[in-house]
């Protein structure tokens, strides 16, 4: 009886060591890393910069190109990093790092397709130049099943200009706007404290460092769509898009950021 038993347990264990190995190999097989590509005419002026092939077709005077790589699994995908590329006497130069930071995929449901992946992104406003209120922008997906494209949308870019005479003031980062709102908030309490002030005074404190702070606020790179409205929206796919469903886009004094749409297809 024994020997029969052994007999059974041997191919048993050699058949589950199997099944594990293939399950490890598949989970393996289904990672991948998917590319995208943000195509920026940041004078608005298809005779200059670099002309970039896509799956539909070839966009003209690209002076910047911003890649977002993203490891993509089964259960989840993960932003991996951020560079940049600048055209350069007609060729797209060296890559660029903008952020080797990592941060999560978010996702929602449409009717009749697959899941679509929420994939935030950013860049310095200085990189879309200094002067131009409009960029043209196009988006490429570089997939393993042969990439796609969306092409002409129109970014308008909120320059604030001083009135003659007035020298512009350079703009406070985040980190000192909170240190500053901080500031009035403690500036407040004490107020309050020393001179038995009314709570109105602090009340007041209080409103202005929290406007300073919400001034300050910009999106979140973690892949939830409550940062963004519809309004932002500047490209929706069609029907012959395999992947690409839409891209968004805005920015505050430091940075211009990007939300794309996607599918990762099951078949």
């Amino acid at each position: 009886m024994p020997h029969t038993t052994h007999a059974f347990v041997a191919p048993l264990r050699q058949l589950l060591a199997g099944a594990l190995i293939w399950a490890a190999s598949s989970a393996g097989a289904w990672a991948a890393v998917v590319s995208y590509d943000i195509l920026l005419d940041t004078d608005n002026n298809s005779a200059t910069g670099c002309t970039v092939a896509t799956a539909r077709g070839n966009f003209a005077g690209v002076e910047r190109v911003l890649t977002t790589n993203v490891n993509v699994t089964p259960t989840s995908s993960t932003v991996t990093g951020v560079t940049v590329q600048s055209c350069e006497s007609g060729a797209l130069g060296a890559l660029r790092t903008i952020s080797t930071d990592s941060w999560p995929v978010g996702s929602f449901a449409l009717p009749q397709t697959d899941p679509v992946e929420v994939v935030e992104t950013f860049l310095p406003l200085a990189e879309l130049g200094q002067t131009s209120t409009t960029v043209r922008a196009g988006i490429v997906a570089r997939t393993p099943d042969g990439g796609d494209a969306l092409l002409g949308a129109d970014l308008t870019i909120r320059r604030a200009a001083a009135p003659p005479g007035v020298a512009a003031v350079p703009t406070l980062s985040p980190l000192v706007l909170a240190l500053l709102a901080a500031g009035i908030g403690l500036g407040g309490a004490w107020l309050a404290r020393r001179h038995q002030a009314s709570m109105m005074v602090l009340g007041i404190c209080v409103l202005m460092g929290a406007s300073g702070m919400a001034w300050a606020a910009t999106m979140l790179m973690d892949g939830q769509t409550s940062d963004w409205s519809s309004a932002q929206q500047r490209l929706r796919g069609d029907g012959q898009n395999k992947n690409l469903v839409g891209l968004w886009f805005d920015h505050d004094a430091q940075k211009a950021y990007f939300r794309i749409d996607a599918c990762q297809r099951s078949e």
